[in-house]
């Protein structure tokens, strides 16, 4: 709906709009909370638009802060980008891809559960399934590269 006379400012791109349809497979909840997300960390006394770049930087600033600085050993990120890449995935799994001993992956776990970066999704037998919190896959999202458009000439 739209007021006639009134001035409004769409605040995110069709790209960027674009972009977490695809990161998200279409589901609304994901997309309008990454887009509310970014919106509240770029909240300035100005509008603001919003494009696939600044929205990959603003979120990927969120993870850092809400997550990345809980998460102490190095490796454990490693990790935490291999579950997040899948549905689902288990220590077994985990171990094999990155050629670390399942005791360490364990021990990971456990660290990434208790940052809130990861969930028990199921067990089956001594298998257990691993899954990234949502917001994890922001860090999926990469900014495009710009290339400058040459000025028409007169």
């Amino acid at each position: 709906m739209q007021i006639k006379g009134l001035d409004y400012v769409v605040p995110f791109t069709k790209d960027c709009l674009k972009m977490l349809y695809d990161l998200w497979g279409g589901n609304i909840r994901h997309i309008l909370n990454s887009l509310s997300t970014a919106v509240q960390e770029l909240t300035v006394e100005k509008p603001v638009t919003i494009d696939e770049n600044v929205l990959a930087r603003t979120l990927n600033s969120v993870l850092e802060k809400r997550y990345y600085s809980r998460i102490t050993p190095p490796r454990a990120l490693d990790v935490l980008k291999e579950i997040v890449k899948r549905e689902e995935i288990t220590n077994k799994s985990l171990s094999d891809l990155l050629d670390l001993p399942r005791s360490n992956i364990s021990g990971y776990l456990r660290d990434l559960e208790a940052a809130g970066c990861v969930y028990l999704r199921r067990k089956t037998g001594k298998d257990k399934f691993w899954s990234a919190d949502p917001t994890m896959k922001w860090m999926l999202l990469r900014e495009s590269k710009v290339v400058q458009k040459s000025l028409q000439t007169f």
